[in-house]
């Protein structure tokens, strides 16, 4: 059996009586062109009517470039907190009038390495832009550019960048539990590699509030199972019985941190509170609830055109300055602290 025809740009055309050129300009929201509202929604109605399906790699073409923007978040250690960070990116992009669509790709996700999946998925999309969180390596930037990808970006020049982010959540923490009568406080964190720059980060900023409010911090083994981390807690109370608050580098070692001190038969938070960073989506779930520490995302005070700057242009490394004026992090006070 024949398949049938596609409908062309022409066949609108004709059924709306205009040119080729006005359905093309119409449809693919050409700028600069001064067509009539009425004429304009004389071209979509006949479009609709005969089932026009417009070609993408043609419309691309038209317009010079697609606003298809891939932005890369694979530099979290969590899809959780990679989703949590571009969601303001996403609305900006949207609100600027680029289609952004966010990935989490780590290495060894799926069998595939992130340049291999980043390259794959540009060369089926042809993206405007790739914007990354960190500078992408120079083979990775020229296989993009390779596959069409114009204009390549990062969110920040350097891990250092990052550490206003990274950081400010331990110091609420602390900030917190001070706030609320606590004198010492243990400190949580999972034998994890990837996170090792991270968990030293947050552990020296956690003992530096910490001290400026009077507080002692004793960071605790770096555990690899909930009963190893529960005789660190049993041998933590002994040292130092004075202890009362545990701040988990994350929602997950505040989990553990909870089942911990369940095996334990710790009463929480009356002997022992514990708080988490990130917010995730089980805190609500835990038992007790579990109190943590979020961030909003604020970038009204941010250039209003940096990230368009960089994706008309080649792109540029470190878009986003400044991160303490557009991170917000707040407490989420539930019942374990």
């Amino acid at each position: 059996m024949p398949q049938p025809r596609r409908v062309k740009a022409a066949d609108v055309a004709r059924e709306a009586e205009v040119s080729t050129a006005t359905v093309s300009y119409v449809l693919n929201k050409t700028p600069g062109q001064t067509i009539s509202e009425t004429t304009a929604q004389r071209v979509r109605e006949a479009a609709r009517r005969l089932g026009y399906v417009g070609n993408p790699a043609a419309q691309t073409l038209a317009r010079g470039k697609s606003n298809f923007v891939l932005l890369d978040m694979s530099d979290f250690v969590t899809q959780e907190s990679a989703t949590l960070a571009a969601a303001p990116l996403l609305t900006k992009l949207r609100n600027e009038g680029y289609e952004p669509f966010m990935t989490w790709w780590p290495d060894g996700l799926d069998g595939f390495t992130r340049a291999d999946r980043m390259v794959r998925f540009a060369r089926a999309t042809s993206p405007e832009a790739v914007i990354s969180v960190l500078p992408l390596p120079e083979e990775l930037q020229t296989s993009l550019r390779s596959v069409g990808a114009r204009s390549i970006s990062s969110i920040a020049k350097g891990p250092e960048d990052l550490a206003p982010a990274l950081s400010m959540s331990a110091k609420t923490q602390v900030e917190y539990l001070a706030e609320r009568g606590h004198t010492h406080a243990l400190y949580v964190a999972s034998t994890q590699p990837a996170l090792d720059h991270v968990v030293e980060l947050r552990d020296r900023v956690g003992a530096q509030t910490a001290a400026a409010h009077g507080m002692a911090w004793t960071a605790l083994p770096r555990y690899e199972s909930v009963p190893e981390l529960a005789e660190s807690i049993v041998t933590a109370m002994k040292d130092h019985p004075k202890a009362t608050a545990i701040a988990a580098y994350n929602d997950t070692d505040a989990l553990a941190a909870l089942f911990a001190l369940h095996m334990l038969q710790v009463e929480i938070p009356t002997r022992m509170a514990v708080i988490g960073i990130d917010n995730d989506r089980f805190a609500d779930l835990s038992y007790p609830k579990l109190t943590s520490v979020s961030f909003d995302f604020d970038l009204s005070e941010a250039d209003p055109g940096v990230l368009t700057a960089a994706i008309e242009s080649e792109g540029r490394s470190g878009v986003v300055r400044d991160y303490h004026r557009i991170i917000r992090p707040r407490v989420h006070v539930r019942e374990s602290a």
